[in-house]
């Protein structure tokens, strides 16, 4: 019942549910009724106020019949309504009471049914509204259908409405219905009422169809559509309420249902715990029961043993009174302690000696691990040194690698620059160059055949074809031409490479006699080597064998103080105790028990034996006797199995001292060929060293010799163009010359014109030397054209000046070309130095740089290969990039000379043009002289050019000349460079492989000193071995004598106590006859009572073995109380019975 209502059973944090339908039902019927009402009231309002007719009797019947048809309708419309809401009751009642049936349905299934109520929830809410919509249609179209009906029978009747009144109240209706849907509590307000009053009243009072009766209309259409508004805005607002609240119960009711089923799991749940709780307690009750029967049933068999141990403890007690054995069991101590006091003062002695020999061990054992410290010092400095050699190997090769890339970048950014500036300076050098390079490398290989070139190269200069076909000076040394200078190149290149390979070979084939010296000296480390291990495996030997003496010397001296002991019951103990000290610390514990066990054992049958012995004893005394006899021959027995457990005892202690002696032999080993890689490894190292050094500098010498030669190319390759820009200078500054000397002869021979027309007359003329004639004919056309010249003169030398202020800009562009090829030239000098600076540091440092590749590559001759091929391959780029360089630039002065010799004609030309133009006008006045000064300019043209092909052709042989002294010159210093180089190399490899046989020396020294020390401690070792054989003979022999003697004295012992022991026996004997008396009485009450003590006695026994086997699984606690508590029963019971006797 109290799921149904909401309510939860337990207080949750879950808000509480409350079933508040029908309330809500309530309030929806009665809003809904307030609804109906009110539209009931507004229609009866709209129709009073609009009831307007043409005439007042059509009015009056008109408003009857519109009274009985408001009556119908309204009537019809109540029917209808509520015939709706009885049906709407009717429905929600059925949904009111399927809910209800759904939530019994739901309290009685535990699961799976919270959907089911959500749905029927959401349901209603939507049946409510739905059922609102439908009862406001409902009416509405009632309304509708009441008009309809309305407007037929006015139809039929006599008289008919205005269209307008119809107009206006069906909008006035539609509006007040739509209004009234929606606001229900607007028309409540009597302000209102009388607002719509005055409207009315207003738009009866208007005219058909004016001005004022639409304005009411429009005010009234106004205020309802704000009604309408407000109506929507609050009905939103309650709508949206509405919602919030079916949300809010629904997720109470969703809390509700799940605490529910919690509070349903939970009962379960305490239903198992509680059944299961109630199961263990029955079974705790049964094992309650069970273990009080047994509680009593122990009790009272510990009653009973209690009062059996009683009794017999009190009958032990009455016999040991009796006993004549007690007197001698406490003189028997007193001789024990005396014994253990002389016992202490022995053991006292001994330990004094152990702490002197334990200190010289400690000693020993301090210079073995000083030792062994400088042995670990040794190897910890090898691995030092290997990982800083490693180190230093690592940092060179990453600063190699550094410095190649850097050099890549700056070979790289400079290449580019280099480019641009080199285009602007080389022009015709690329022949040149090609063939320097032949002949470079033909040099490097052979002296004589380069010698043989140049003869070869005079005799072709002296031909005169070379003169004519080439216009360099270098092509009359008859080289190849341009085309078989690079098919020439490669062979060429292969062969020095070749010839180095031979060389190198040479340079190997040297050293050989250095490499057997080292393979000796290595040979001779592996021996010394050897020598050293064997010494330490001896000295190893050698400390074994000294602590197996030491031990065998302690335990000696254990042995002759036992042995020197007068009684064996000492010795019995002094055993006991080097047992116990030989038993380890981990099985104490195991130990203990079992000696409780046997201490408990032992106690059972020392009972057991002491009933017998007495029993005994009683009956005869003789055994006493025998025993005594038989006491000195235990002893002797008792001697000989200390022996035997002693040496046992030694066998043991050899084994595992033997076993630990294995296991540090061993670990020496591996420690000796952990050494020994080590070694191997550093020798390996230094041999690849060696190796990687030699063929570095193979490599280096190789490479530094074909650098050079590419230097020597490129630096020939520069003077070369060098000379033939000064040349292209000189015959350009020669044209210019020329010109402005035939400018000058022009102007001389001008004025020597007018010199001669202005003083010889023509009369004086004719009388001159034959010499003279020419000149004299040419003077009467001179002065006819002279005053034409004069005037003309002023026009041709403007013309000239212009022609020359040309010309002169053209002389200023060239120079400032020639400027920029300098600067260019000048730049590639300074990179040309950077390159031999970086050429020279590569010199420097060629082992550095290549210690890497060849700790790579195992020093092989193919490696050596792929590195001097991959170095002929940079050169061949580097070549080829150099002759498109060369090539870009010849191609680039070509364009600039033919552009510079276009303009040159160019200016020619035009000057020619104008003088022909000039001289055209004048041809018929200056023939004759013009003829003459051709002929005059002729023969000084002809000796110009004699004088320059005689100058052209010196100026060839003094180069040729030049050039092959050059050449000389260079070939005797690159022989002289190469020479130094080849002397410094060989200086250097000789340098390091000293270095490398003294350092192996110093090595083989160290190693030899080790040897020296380890020798010297070996001779120490076995001298102090010696000396400890020595000392343990003479101390054997002492120990000897003092067992004799003491063997002497235990003899002088036995007989005294055999003596005594004769005594006492008769002693005895006359004991025994007074004690006869006394034993007749004390049989006659034994017998009764060993009869009954027996009897008690074993079922007491059997009881107590069988708690015993119980109480040892259980613990050792109980078992030690029972049996103090039968020793005092006993005790007890020995009380009775000496009082009994007493008697």
């Amino acid at each position: 019942m109290e799921a149904e209502n909401g309510l939860s059973l337990f207080k949750d944090s879950n808000s509480i549910f409350l079933n508040n339908s029908l309330l809500l039902r309530q309030e929806e019927e009665d809003a809904l009724e307030e609804e109906r009402q009110q539209n009931e009231n507004i229609l009866k309002k709209l129709s009073e106020a609009f009831d307007i007719t043409s005439d007042d009797e059509d009015d009056e019947d008109d408003d009857e019949d519109d009274d009985e048809d408001d009556d119908c309708s309204n009537t019809s419309r109540q029917s209808h309504a509520t015939d709706k809401s009885t049906s709407y009751e009717e429905n929600s009642k059925a949904k009111t009471s399927v809910s209800k049936a759904a939530n019994r349905k739901h309290s009685d299934g535990k699961h799976g049914h919270h959907k089911v109520k959500t749905v029927s929830s959401g349901n209603r809410s939507d049946s409510n509204r739905f059922h609102r919509k439908h009862n406001l249609s409902s009416v509405y179209e009632d309304e509708s259908d009441t008009s309809h009906i309305g407007s037929e029978n006015k139809g039929g009747s006599r008289r008919s409405v205005s269209p307008h009144y119809k107009h206006c109240t069906q909008s006035i209706n539609n509006s007040v219905a739509n209004s009234s849907s929606h606001s229900p509590d607007i028309l409540k307000n009597n302000s209102k009422t009388n607002e719509d009053a005055s409207q009315n009243e207003a738009y009866l009072k208007s005219r058909y169809q004016s001005m004022d009766q639409l304005s009411v209309l429009y005010e009234v259409r106004l205020r309802e559509s704000e009604k309408l508004k407000n109506t929507l805005s609050q009905e939103q607002q309650k709508s949206s309420m509405l919602e919030r609240k079916i949300m809010i119960l629904e997720s109470e009711k969703s809390g509700a249902e799940l605490s529910y089923r919690q509070t349903q799991e939970l009962l379960v749940s305490s239903k198992q715990q509680i059944s299961s709780l109630e199961e263990q307690i029955k079974e705790l009750k049964t094992s309650l029961a069970n273990l009080e029967k047994n509680k009593a049933q122990n009790e009272t068999e510990l009653k009973t043993s209690r009062d059996i141990i009683n009794d017999l403890q009190a009958r032990i007690r009455f016999l040991e009174k009796n006993d004549p054995s007690q007197a001698v069991g406490k003189q028997m101590e007193s001789t024990i302690k005396s014994l253990q006091n002389q016992h202490m003062q022995e053991v006292a002695s001994l330990q004094i000696q152990l702490k002197n020999k334990t200190s010289k061990l400690e000693e020993k054992e301090n210079n073995l691990k000083s030792m062994e410290s400088r042995v670990m010092d040794l190897e910890t400095k090898l691995t030092t040194t290997l990982v800083e050699k490693s180190d230093a190997l690592n940092s060179v090769m990453r600063d190699l690698e550094q410095s190649q890339a850097h050099c890549r970048e700056l070979m790289a950014a400079n290449a580019s620059c280099d480019i641009s500036r080199l285009q602007s300076r080389l022009d015709d050098a690329l022949k040149q160059n090609k063939e320097l390079n032949r002949t470079l490398s033909k040099r490097n290989a052979e002296c004589d055949s380069l010698r043989l070139d140049l003869e070869q190269a005079e005799n072709f200069s002296k031909l005169e074809h070379y003169s004519f076909s080439e216009s360099d000076s270098m092509a009359n040394l008859g080289l190849s031409s341009k085309a078989t200078a690079f098919c020439d190149s490669n062979m060429i290149q292969n062969d020095n490479y070749n010839k180095l390979k031979n060389e190198l070979h040479r340079a190997l084939l040297d050293k050989r006699a250095k490499r057997c010296e080292i393979k000796d000296l290595r040979q001779k480390l592996d021996r010394k080597n050897l020598q050293i291990k064997e010494m330490e495996q001896h000295e190893s030997s050698y400390k074994a064998e000294v602590e197996k003496l030491k031990d065998s010397m302690l335990k000696l001296t254990d042995e002759l103080n036992k042995k020197c002991q007068k009684n064996p019951e000492s010795i019995l103990k002094r055993e006991q105790e080097v047992q116990c000290n030989v038993v380890d610390f981990d099985t104490n514990q195991v130990e203990n028990l079992n000696k409780q066990l046997s201490k408990a054992n032992e106690k059972i049958e020392f009972l057991k034996k002491e009933i017998d012995s007495r029993e005994t004893e009683l009956k005869t005394m003789k055994c006493v006797m025998n025993e005594s006899k038989r006491k000195p021959r235990d002893s002797d027995s008792h001697l000989d199995l200390t022996i035997e457990r002693m040496k046992i005892n030694e066998k043991k202690l050899k084994q595992e001292l033997e076993s630990k002696i294995i296991e540090l032999r061993v670990t020496m080993e591996q420690k000796d060929k952990e050494c020994d890689d080590l070694k191997k490894m550093y020798i390996e190292l230094k041999a690849a060293k060696e190796n990687t050094i030699k063929s570095i500098e193979s490599n280096s010498n190789t490479r530094i010799s074909k650098l050079m030669t590419d230097l020597d190319c490129i630096s020939s390759k520069l003077k070369e163009m060098e000379l033939q820009t000064l040349e292209m200078k000189n015959k350009y500054d020669t044209t210019l010359e020329e010109n402005r000397l035939l400018t000058a002869n022009l102007e001389e021979v001008i004025d020597l014109f007018m010199q001669l027309v202005s003083k010889r007359n023509p009369d004086q003329i004719l009388n001159n030397d034959k010499t003279d004639t020419t000149k004299i004919k040419t003077i009467e056309h001179l002065k006819q054209i002279a005053t034409e010249i004069i005037f003309t003169g002023d026009d041709s030398d403007s013309n000239v000046d212009s022609l020359k202020k040309k010309f002169e800009l053209v002389i200023s562009e060239k120079e400032k070309e020639i400027e920029t090829l300098r600067s260019s030239r000048d730049s590639k000098d300074k990179h040309l130095a950077d390159v031999l600076a970086l050429v020279q540091k590569i010199d420097t440092d060629p082992l550095a740089n290549n210690i890497k590749q060849c700790n790579r590559e195992d020093n092989s001759c193919a490696d050596l290969e792929i590195v001097s091929a991959k170095y002929e391959a940079i050169v061949k780029s580097l070549k080829d990039e150099h002759a498109a360089e060369l090539k870009k630039l010849e191609e680039e002065n070509n364009n600039k000379l033919s552009a510079i010799e276009m303009s040159h004609s160019e200016a020619i030309n035009l000057i020619k043009k104008e003088i022909e133009a000039k001289i055209k006008e004048t041809e018929e006045r200056e023939k004759y002289i013009l003829s003459e000064f051709q002929a005059v300019f002729g023969e000084q043209e002809n000796n110009l050019n004699s004088k320059y092909l005689a100058d052209l052709t010196a100026a060839e042989e003094r180069a040729k000349s030049l050039t092959l002294e050059h050449f000389a010159s260079e070939m005797k210093k690159i022989e002289e460079y190469y020479k130094k180089e080849y002397e410094s190399s060989r200086v250097k490899l000789e340098q390091a492989a000293i270095n490398s046989v003294n350092t192996l020396k110093r090595v083989i020294a160290e190693k030899e000193k080790e040897i020296f020390e380890l020798k010297s401690m070996n001779l120490k070792s076995s001298n102090e071995k010696i000396s400890m054989l020595e000392k343990k003979q003479e101390e054997d022999k002492m120990k000897l004598i003092i067992l004799s003697k003491q063997v002497t004295e235990m003899q002088e012992e036995l007989s005294s106590k055999q003596k005594s022991i004769n005594k006492l026996s008769v002693e005895l004997n006359d004991a025994v006859r007074e004690k006869r008396e006394l034993n007749y009485r004390i049989e006659v009450s034994k017998t009764r009572s060993n009869e009954v003590i027996k009897s008690q006695f074993t079922k007491v026994l059997n009881r107590l073995q069988l708690q015993i086997d119980d109480s040892l699984f259980s613990g050792t606690n109980e078992y030690d109380r029972k049996i103090q508590e039968v020793e005092k029963i006993y005790l007890a019971r020995e009380n009775e019975l000496k009082k009994r006797e007493k008697t």
